[in-house]
């Protein structure tokens, strides 16, 4: 499912100058740009010296997403869950990001 993003993931934008897109498209072959991203950002943490599991480099299988669609007069609620009990991240417990209050000027 295309801008599903799975439980613990949180969507980044980064801004950057057309010739390094046109760099990033050559190099990453079949891979998609997310993942090439992600792959370049573990390689260049662990040459840090931080390391990073191999399992949160990847996102979670979406082939295998079973829909659930309950229908109810006029509301409709779908809910995705996998069709495998297996989940690749087992001990990221991320606290959700909190919320800054909005403050009148």
């Amino acid at each position: 499912m295309p801008n599903v993003r799975g439980e613990n993931q949180t969507l980044i934008t980064c801004p950057m100058e057309a010739e390094l897109l046109q760099e990033i498209e050559g190099a990453r072959g079949h891979s998609s740009r997310s993942q090439f991203i992600r792959e370049a950002i573990a390689e260049k943490l662990r040459g840090m010296g931080y390391k990073v599991r191999e399992d949160i480099v990847f996102p979670p299988d979406r082939a295998g997403n079973v829909a659930k669609i309950v229908g109810n007069k006029n509301t409709l609620n779908q809910t995705f869950t996998p069709a495998s009990s297996a989940r690749l991240s087992k001990h990221a417990n991320y606290p959700k990001p909190k919320r800054k209050k909005k403050t009148d000027k």
